[in-house]
């Protein structure tokens, strides 16, 4: 578990949710605690459903073992 939360596989989509939402909730003018809060929640969602299929596609194919 500790290999899959230190790779680029979840980091990767939770910055980017993260920052993406955080814009999008400031254009819309709410309160800063509630644009964290929900941009935060997003991007940990993103970062393991994402990064999971991401990290468990190379991990199945053996790619991430230095098999072909």
């Amino acid at each position: 578990m500790k290999k899959f939360f230190t790779s680029r596989s979840f980091w990767i989509p939770f910055v980017l949710v993260l920052i993406l939402g955080i814009f999008q909730n400031a254009r819309s003018g709410a309160h800063y605690v509630s644009i964290m809060t929900s941009s935060f929640v997003a991007a940990l969602i993103a970062g393991v459903v994402i990064g999971g299929v991401i990290y468990m596609t190379f991990e199945l194919s053996g790619m991430r073992r230095g098999r072909k």
